[in-house]
């Protein structure tokens, strides 16, 4: 939390008293960018633009996932024919397989990781409240 208390504001950062015509309060609500109307509309504006980017995130991580399950099809039927496919004996049968079980399982976890993102982003969307309105 902040503390907002003026005694504990570094001298560097307080006007001088030859600068000091008033209270800090009054110092504060004669700036014009801590306005009532222009604090509303700067938080308006944050809102709208973290609620624009939290849209376009969604939307690449549903493409990103999307792809990512093509590739795993295809690393799957990539699995599928290097297993019926005709090996001399075991051991060539597993170095031919091997790879494959690896593709299959780093885009098995990346397509885990995008959709642990993909719900995450959703949340935080979700929470987004406009609360100025």
């Amino acid at each position: 939390m902040i503390n907002l208390n003026a005694s504990l504001i570094p001298p560097a950062f307080l006007l001088s008293s030859s600068e000091d015509s008033g209270s800090s309060t009054s110092r504060l609500s004669s700036d014009p960018l801590l306005g009532d109307d222009s604090g509303t509309n700067l938080l308006k504006d944050s809102l709208a633009a973290n609620d624009k980017a939290a849209k376009d995130r969604v939307k690449k991580l549903r493409a990103q996932i999307e792809q990512l399950q093509q590739k795993l099809r295809r690393a799957n039927a990539h699995l599928a024919a290097t297993k019926s496919g005709h090996h001399p004996d075991a051991a060539a049968r597993d170095a031919a397989v091997q790879p494959a079980k690896a593709q299959v399982a780093a885009i098995g976890a990346a397509l885990n990781g995008t959709s642990t993102a993909l719900f995450m982003a959703e949340k935080l969307m979700a929470g987004m409240v406009d609360t100025t309105a």
